[in-house]
């Protein structure tokens, strides 16, 4: 077996690289997901999108929202607590064979994590809607909203793969994304805000694969939003399905001679170029060079430019990647100089 691709929770991932150490794994794995809502959103849409990407399939995808953020005085909002509570209890819970359904049932009686979500408050918290089993067999549940969920509480952590959503508040942006970086996962994550301001510093500083602004963070459509995350929503060195990359994982890399000439793009790579012009030969240091002028002819047209390849006039797309530090160490005893590589692709829309 050369490779293996999953869609899975991170526990599934675990435990298949415990079979085979050495198994390439291509994983797409578990979501914690929260959106933030500012003072400049608009909370109308705002609480539609919120209730739409945490109750839509029972909060069973990955890419739902478990959280949701209120920075300012967002939190003390009637308009939008109303907003939300409505849209939520307002939800149709029913099995397919209804066609009024609009949420319908879990996949499995609720157990574990998940029953302990629907049931159990954290210090602090308490039911803005609570959660009510609606038959005997415990896969049909009505949609929960806890609200006073604590940073770093157990809910604020955890993922759960059902119909709840926690209520956390912030003073100000800064700390609503510090909040939403804490979680270990980084699959999809949303922000409401008219303020471009605001849009820049949360795409620049979030920690997330599909990042949604003034809309709802479930969806993804191939190749328009190609779809995978960061952190320990990703396995492996698997790139965003749906996306120009995704087949590159499939195949094997072979050397080519490269013909690019250039300058390294970025300063990690020209730290490296200077390390090791002290213990390489005039022959290997002819073809790092080569390489790094490969590398910055990528920089330039591919890594360091963000596109919208689908072009539509209702919605931007952008597609983009993200610099990740990490540290390589040449050869044990030899001092280990650190740069940024490019990391997983990540992709964010918005409406035009």
């Amino acid at each position: 077996m050369d490779r293996v691709i999953l869609t899975g929770g991170y526990e599934t991932a675990e435990l298949f690289r415990s079979f085979r150490q050495d198994l390439p794994l291509l994983a797409e794995t578990s979501g914690k997901n929260a959106i933030i809502v500012t003072p400049s959103a608009d909370l109308d849409l705002a609480a539609k999108d919120v209730a739409y990407s945490a109750f839509g399939h029972a909060g069973q995808k990955c890419s739902a929202a478990s959280l949701v953020i209120l920075v300012g005085s967002v939190a003390k909002s009637r308009r939008f607590h109303n907003q939300l509570i409505d849209a939520v209890t307002s939800l149709k819970v029913g099995y397919p064979e209804d066609p009024a359904s609009q949420m319908g049932p879990i996949i499995e009686p609720a157990n574990g994590k998940l029953l302990n979500a629907l049931t159990t408050l954290g210090e602090g918290e308490s039911w803005a809607v609570e959660p009510r089993k609606l038959d005997g067999t415990g896969k049909l549940w009505s949609p929960g909203v806890r609200s006073g969920v604590r940073r770093g509480s157990y809910f604020h952590l955890t993922e759960f793969f059902g119909p709840v959503l926690g209520v956390m508040t912030a003073e100000t942006l800064e700390e609503a994304i510090a909040i939403q970086n804490q979680i270990e996962y980084g699959l999809t994550s949303g922000l409401h805000s008219l303020n471009p301001e605001e849009v820049g510093l949360w795409l620049d500083t979030v920690q997330a694969g599909n990042l949604y602004v003034n809309r709802g963070i479930t969806g993804a459509i191939v190749q328009r939003q190609p779809f995978g995350g960061w952190k320990k929503s990703a396995v492996g060195a698997g790139t965003k399905a749906g996306g120009p990359n995704y087949l590159v994982g499939l195949g094997e890399w072979v050397s080519a001679p490269s013909t690019a000439t250039g300058a390294p793009a970025h300063a990690g790579v020209r730290r490296i170029e200077q390390a090791a012009r002290d213990f390489l030969d005039a022959v290997e240091l002819e073809s790092l060079e080569r390489a790094l002028a490969s590398d910055a002819l990528a920089w330039t047209e591919e890594f360091g430019t963000a596109k919208d390849v689908s072009g539509l006039s209702a919605e931007r797309n952008v597609f983009r990647y993200r610099a990740l530090p990490v540290t390589v160490r040449l050869s044990e005893g030899e001092p280990s100089p650190v740069w940024s590589a490019r990391s997983p692709p990540v992709s964010w829309r918005a409406p035009r």
